[in-house]
């Protein structure tokens, strides 16, 4: 099915009326405990976006109507990127001056010797909020640019590519450990050196793709 291409699909199985899958789904619109096709469009923060109307699972034809539509409303407002930085669990400990945050999979590459690239942004702000709302808007347009070069992205393989959103607290006191308190930026943490490399909001996509090639550590 083209439609289907368009998504990762996850398949869940029925696990039990005491399993982890049918509570999810009451949490998540689902009405009874009874094992039950049910389709969810979920986001890469694992919150659900749509779920398949009621009996849209019989219909092939109309469920593939229903997941192009998702999958065009999706595609308007997250840029294709070809640099495929991804979220990962955030951890904070400490309150105020002394908070500091801590991820695993970051943790775990660099004590691994691997390149780690952190992206920078915010993908959301309050009405009220116009310092947060121009920062969206920047990184939208930097998601939309450098993000989306075919270069940078040939030149980030093997690297360790991390997300942070700026909007989450957590992610936020991360990204100020990282010398970054404003975003679009990227920081590349390269093995062997102790000072990050900072690429703010001015960077090009073939700039992005050259920081990248000279920062990559040799095979």
């Amino acid at each position: 099915m083209k439609a289907l291409a368009r998504f990762e699909p996850v398949e869940w199985i029925y696990d039990g009326l005491k399993g982890k899958i049918i509570a999810w789904t009451k949490e998540n619109g689902g009405t009874n405990d009874d094992p039950s096709e049910l389709i969810y469009v979920v986001g890469h923060d694992g919150k659900v976006i749509e779920q398949a109307p009621a009996g849209g699972t019989k219909n092939a034809a109309g469920l593939a109507r229903w997941m192009k539509k998702q999958a065009d409303a999706w595609e308007q407002t997250h840029p294709p990127m070809r640099v495929k930085f991804v979220p990962e669990e955030v951890t904070v400990s400490g309150e105020g001056a002394e908070a500091k945050a801590a991820c695993a999979k970051l943790d775990e590459a660099r004590g691994a010797g691997k390149p780690v690239a952190v992206y920078v942004g915010r993908r959301s702000a309050d009405d009220g909020d116009a310092r947060g709302r121009a920062e969206v808007a920047a990184c939208q347009k930097f998601e939309w640019g450098p993000l989306c070069s075919a270069d940078a992205g040939k030149a980030s393989a093997g690297w360790m590519l991390l997300r942070l959103d700026l909007g989450e607290p957590a992610e936020a006191v991360l990204s100020k450990s990282l010398g970054v308190t404003a975003g679009p930026a990227v920081v590349l943490l390269v093995p062997g050196s102790e000072t990050p490399v900072v690429l703010d909001a001015k960077t090009s996509g073939s700039a992005l793709a050259a920081a990248l090639k000279k920062a990559t550590p040799p095979k």
